[in-house]
């Protein structure tokens, strides 16, 4: 009698499981996509980010997903995928973002670089010497 209770209550306990696996994966990608849509509004702004916040956020969010995925049935994927779908659509978007900010900012310091050193050069060693002109 011990021992079918046992299994009745681990039978249950699984299929608890089974039920509750979706919902925390479900729980863990709108954690994500919560911060990756407040990380794209403030790109598309153009205000200021605080990457280091944002970072850690993500990576903690992450880490979270990656436990609750381990642990999950393989039958929650099919449950979740709609929701994977449109948080990578969601990254997608966000990576864009992410490589036109550093585009830009590569353009900007590539444009402050030039005029220090423009601005450092007496003119000794450019091409152009002062009052030379060329043939």
């Amino acid at each position: 009698m011990i021992n079918f209770l046992r299994a009745a209550t681990s039978d249950r306990s699984g299929a608890d499981a089974m039920h509750a696996a979706p919902d925390a994966l479900a729980r863990c990608i709108d954690r994500l996509r919560d911060i990756i849509e407040s990380e794209t509004r403030i790109l598309k702004q153009g205000g200021h980010v605080d990457f280091d916040a944002l970072n850690q956020r993500k990576t903690h969010a992450l880490l979270e997903f990656l436990q609750v995925s381990r642990t999950a049935p393989p039958q929650s994927a099919t449950q979740i995928g709609d929701r994977v779908q449109s948080l990578q659509k969601l990254l997608s978007e966000n990576a864009l973002l992410l490589e036109r900010r550093l585009q830009a900012t590569q353009e900007i310091t590539n444009l402050i670089v030039h005029h220090i050193r423009e601005s450092e050069s007496d003119g000794t060693y450019s091409i152009r010497s002062p009052g030379v002109t060329p043939k």
